[in-house]
């Protein structure tokens, strides 16, 4: 089986997108235990419809989970192994934007890591979800930085709690 060069995925960027704002896995993995937030995101925006983003050709994909590694042939192009995980991961229910890192408006470094930054129009953000172990602080900082500017005031905001009696996670409005 040939698998797909990863030399050729260098010169691209991958945003990670997941379904599910209350996915308790999720928020313990990238939400820093509970303590972080959501942007949740209009997923049916024209800024993610269009095949390019600045002339520059854009994929937005959800992930296929399956055990077996892509092949150059796989029925996902192109770059099959960015849109293919194993179905241990599922659970995740990602979705991947894919564009060349040539076209981010910014480039940031942490850590001796380069960071792709893209520029969004603010009617792509739908709400605000902040975690149930957010320090009182960070709530107040969240909530007057969205209500300052204009371009987020009118965006929702809600708190993540946990379930008394089972384990799930519920989003309530703020």
């Amino acid at each position: 089986k040939k698998l797909p060069d990863p030399k050729k995925l260098e010169s691209l960027a991958v945003c990670r997108l997941f379904k599910s704002p209350d996915n308790p896995v999720l928020w313990e993995r990238y939400g820093d235990n509970y303590r972080g937030f959501v942007v949740e995101l209009d997923g049916g925006h024209s800024y993610f419809m269009h095949p390019k983003h600045k002339e520059q050709p854009q994929v937005l994909r959800p992930v296929t989970y399956s055990n077996e590694r892509p092949s150059v042939k796989a029925r996902v192009q192109p770059f099959p192994s960015l849109f293919y995980r194993g179905e241990g991961w599922s659970f995740e229910q990602e979705v991947r934007l894919v564009r060349p890192k040539e076209s981010a408006d910014k480039v940031a470094n942490a850590g001796h890591q380069d960071f792709y930054l893209f520029n969004f129009p603010p009617g792509l953000v739908k709400q605000v979800i902040t975690g149930c172990n957010a320090s009182p602080e960070d709530r107040k900082q969240l909530k007057q930085l969205l209500s300052v500017d204009l371009r987020y005031k009118k965006v929702k905001q809600a708190n993540l709690w946990l379930d008394p009696d089972l384990f799930e996670l519920h989003v309530k409005p703020a």
